[in-house]
C-alpha cells in the first residue's frame, strides 16, 4: 500500500526523493514512529479519562426514591390529574437522548421535561442550550427547581408556557414517613 507521500512523489517523475525521503519510504520507519507516538498519546487520553471518571461521584439510584416511579407517558399524567402547580414525578424516558423524563403540573396541565445527562456526567433539563444550569445527580437538580422556578418553554418556539416550583410527589402517591402503628383492638377473640 503506498502512503500519501510516496504516491505524490511518484507522480511526479521530475521531482526526485531526498535521502531521508527515499529511507523512509523504503523502510517506512517515519509512518511507524507516527503509528506509535499516536498509540501512546490514545492510551494516554484513555488513562485521563478513566481517571477522570473513577474520581466522578457514581450516580445516585433514584429508583428508590419517593419522587420515582417506573411509569409511562400516560400513566403519569393519570398520577398528576387534578394535582396542584408543582406536584410531579420523575420517570424513565422514552427517548434514547434523555435518562429521564420529569412530568410536572403547571396550569391544569401535565407537561413532560427531558433529563439528559450531559458529556461531564452532569444532569440538565431540556436540550442542550449556551448556559445551562447543569446538577451532579437528579436529588439536586429536582432541590434546586424546589427553590427556584422552573421555565417552562414549547420546544423550538419562542416565549414561554409558565413557571413553577416543584413541590413534590403527589400527596396519594408519597409514602408515609411514619405509617401508622396497629391499633390494639380489645375484640381480640
Amino acid at each position: 500500500m503506498y502512503m500519501k507521500s510516496d504516491v505524490a512523489d511518484a507522480d511526479r517523475p521530475d521531482k526526485s526523493l531526498s535521502d531521508s525521503d527515499k529511507s523512509g519510504a523504503t523502510s517506512g520507519a517515519g509512518a511507524n514512529d507516527t503509528v506509535q507516538s499516536s498509540n501512546v498519546t490514545q492510551k494516554r487520553d484513555d488513562a485521563d479519562r478513566k481517571r477522570r471518571m473513577a474520581d466522578r461521584p457514581l450516580p445516585v439510584p433514584v429508583e428508590v426514591e419517593p419522587y420515582y416511579r417506573d411509569v409511562d407517558r400516560s400513566e403519569a399524567e393519570k398520577l398528576l390529574a387534578g394535582c396542584e402547580d408543582g406536584a410531579f414525578v420523575l420517570r424513565p424516558s422514552s427517548q434514547a437522548c434523555h435518562a429521564y423524563t420529569l412530568s410536572v403540573c403547571c396550569g391544569g396541565t401535565v407537561h413532560n421535561i427531558g433529563v439528559r445527562r450531559r458529556p461531564d456526567g452532569q444532569l440538565a433539563l431540556g436540550f442542550a442550550r449556551r448556559g445551562e444550569k447543569c446538577h451532579p445527580h437528579a436529588a439536586a437538580l429536582l432541590e434546586y427547581h424546589q427553590k427556584r422556578h422552573l421555565v417552562l418553554r414549547p420546544v423550538g418556539q419562542g416565549g414561554t408556557i409558565g413557571r413553577v416550583i416543584l413541590t413534590g410527589p403527589p400527596d396519594h402517591y408519597k409514602v408515609p414517613v411514619h405509617p401508622p402503628k396497629p391499633v390494639a383492638s380489645d375484640n381480640i377473640i
